[in-house]
């Protein structure tokens, strides 16, 4: 898997300008993206491994970045809520560690909470540009 950005920082989905908050979020998702680029990807994310914030904050405190482990759950939080992330973990399948190698399966029970998840984004309304 190849790291990607989507959009740049500018833009959300269907045109609308991102908060403040969205975009730093954005950024550190790309952050986070370019340091694992063998199992992160907004276009075609797969199942991350049950604990991989441990794995990927030693990661980077071993690579001396400057990351902490705050801004790495803040990251991870923004790109496991992805709906791509979500159909990817509804799906099923295996899950992945930082190296992009199979680690574990996506169990049923996460499968459903993504499920759940989804539909509730899709019963969201959609918001006008302003």
């Amino acid at each position: 898997m190849a790291a990607e950005a989507s959009g740049g920082p500018e833009t959300a989905p269907r045109g609308h300008q991102l908060t403040p908050t969205a975009k730093r979020n954005r950024r550190r998702i790309d952050n986070l993206i370019k340091h694992f680029p063998d199992v992160l990807s907004r276009k075609e994310p797969v199942p991350l491994k049950v604990g991989i914030l441990d794995d990927m904050v030693d990661s980077l405190q071993a690579r001396g970045a400057t990351m902490g482990t705050g801004q790495v759950k803040a990251a991870l939080t923004g790109y496991t809520s992805a709906r791509r992330y979500l159909r990817a973990i509804a799906a099923g399948g295996p899950r992945y560690g930082i190296d992009g190698q199979p680690c574990g399966e996506v169990a049923p029970e996460h499968q459903q909470i993504a499920a759940d998840a989804i539909e509730q984004q899709n019963a969201r309304p959609v918001l006008e540009p302003g």
